[in-house]
């Protein structure tokens, strides 16, 4: 597996523990290894006990909830596991997950904690995205959008491609994802437009015709390797003369998708797609849970 163990970064609050049904489904799917971490601010007068009583805690909550997801037949426990850290949160989990490679982050993306630590959790999550190549699957948290689903396994996965080995750095992760939850994969390719007076750059011109059937015929020879990997798949082209990213988060919200995989960067000639621009707005601006790829792993 390219994803062998999960790290959730939890602080005690609620805003933090909106993962934990994702990190149940990953962990009675796959019978991989979670760990909890809980990153102590230096500050923090509570106990290493009373912070190891509240992980305790919600180990147990996890392996129970897990066994709705259970694939593997024989298996007793599951393996979960819990760290307490000290130091800034971001910091400390960038150098724990380096500590833990083949491993996936799973965590809240925007809002900020209860009582005790008061993590940022948006500005925690920027920063270990942008230290360190570990997949992210980053679930916004806001309370007025809330991200929770149905209980079930991913049964959509939409993964964007722009035609660059960058963004095809995600399809590995989309054809294991796929084959542990049985799910269908729907690629989307968007392409960029501007629109001119003299009708020269509009969906309608030959050149931006031409363009699009390129985009299609890429796209369906990826269809054809996934489903030589054994996943159920399919390929839509949009096009837009406004935002990559708004088409994007418009075709989750149609279409209902359950997870977004793509990579923080890739080029689509006309208009780069790149972590700070595309997917960076479609992570503040979605609603569906994000497994961000850097591409090319160190």
């Amino acid at each position: 597996m390219l994803i062998e163990k999960a790290i959730v970064p939890l602080d005690g609050s609620a805003t933090a523990e909106v993962v934990l049904p994702y990190a149940e489904e990953f962990l009675g799917s796959t019978a991989s290894e979670l760990i909890l971490v809980f990153v102590k601010d230096p500050y923090d007068k509570r106990s290493d006990n009373m912070l190891q009583s509240y992980l305790e805690g919600v180990t147990n909550r996890v392996k129970t909830n897990a066994m709705q997801y259970l694939k593997k037949p024989g298996i007793r426990e599951f393996k979960v596991t819990t760290r307490i850290l000290i130091g800034d949160p971001a910091e400390e989990l960038v150098k724990f997950v380096e500590q833990n490679q083949n491993s996936q982050i799973t965590i809240a993306s925007h809002g900020h904690s209860g009582r005790g630590t008061r993590w940022p959790l948006g500005s925690v999550a920027d920063q270990v995205a942008n230290a360190t190549d570990v997949p992210m699957l980053l679930i916004r948290s806001e309370i007025d959008r809330p991200a929770i689903r149905p209980k079930g396994h991913f049964h959509h996965i939409l993964a964007p491609l722009d035609g660059s080995r960058e963004s095809e750095a995600s399809l590995p992760y989309v054809i294991e994802k796929a084959l542990i939850y049985n799910a269908e994969v729907t690629l989307l390719g968007v392409l960029f437009f501007t629109m001119s007076g003299d009708g020269s750059a509009t969906p309608e011109h030959p050149k931006m015709i031409e363009k699009k059937a390129d985009v299609a015929k890429y796209l369906s020879k990826q269809v054809e390797f996934l489903e030589g990997k054994g996943v159920s798949a399919e390929y839509i082209v949009r096009e837009t003369s406004s935002s990559i990213a708004d088409e994007i988060n418009q075709f989750t919200r149609d279409n209902i998708m359950d997870i977004v995989i793509m990579s923080t960067q890739g080029a689509l000639g006309l208009r780069r797609w790149m972590m700070g621009s595309v997917t960076n707005r479609v992570l503040r601006e979605g609603n569906t849970p994000l497994l961000l790829i850097r591409p090319f792993r160190k």
